[in-house]
């Protein structure tokens, strides 16, 4: 849908140029393909077939989703910077600058368990709050993974995003919904209204 937009959005400033009418045409399969780019560069490189990582991301290490005591938190160290950081100021292991086996970019990716045991370890000894506030302290990339209840339930984007408003539905009462994304500063935000009963707009 949302690459189906932009394609829409392409034709009409296209039109407004030339007064030419594009068709437009996005397969939902072709969609999912050019999502996975990343995965298919090496391959139409020199044939080499990607592995499977889980919850990691196969271009940088450590860069993932990793446990703490009560959940879950994901991280990102894609810069030489923040990986000195991490090792010696986050996890007190200034030994792994030193060490052959992370001393560069494409080392640590073939030797990832070396950090993340350490850091799986860390993170387990502390709660996903402070492991977040920790890792902004030293300016990493990271943030917390929410349950649904704690996406629903969190005050940014129930009070400040407005992303589950609550409407009244006949028949049902109070019902919550998922909010559109879009926002129009300025303007005003369309009124969820409830959903038509059977016939009633016929």
């Amino acid at each position: 849908g949302l690459n189906l937009a932009v394609g829409v959005l392409a034709a009409l400033r296209e039109a407004e140029r030339t007064g030419q009418a594009q068709h437009v045409e996005v397969s939902l399969v072709d969609a999912l393909i050019s999502s996975l780019m990343m995965d298919h560069v090496k391959y139409l490189y020199d044939g080499t077939m990607p592995h499977r990582v889980g919850n990691r991301y196969r271009e940088w290490s450590p860069y993932g989703i990793y446990p703490a005591k009560d959940g879950y938190y994901a991280l990102g160290v894609g810069t030489e910077k923040f990986y000195t950081v991490l090792a010696r100021d986050v996890l007190r292991h200034p030994e792994l600058l030193e060490d052959e086996r992370c001393s560069s970019h494409n080392r640590r990716i073939q030797n990832r368990e070396l950090t993340e045991d350490l850091l799986n370890e860390w993170g387990r000894s502390h709660t996903v709050k402070e492991v977040c506030a920790a890792l902004d302290a030293a300016g990493i990339p990271n943030a917390p993974v929410n349950s649904i209840r704690e996406v629903a339930e969190d005050p940014h984007f129930v009070e400040y995003r407005n992303m589950f408003p609550r409407y009244t539905q006949p028949e049902l009462g109070e019902v919550r919904v998922t909010n559109l994304p879009l926002r129009f500063p300025g303007g005003s935000e369309p009124e969820i209204e409830p959903a038509p009963s059977f016939g009633q707009q016929t």
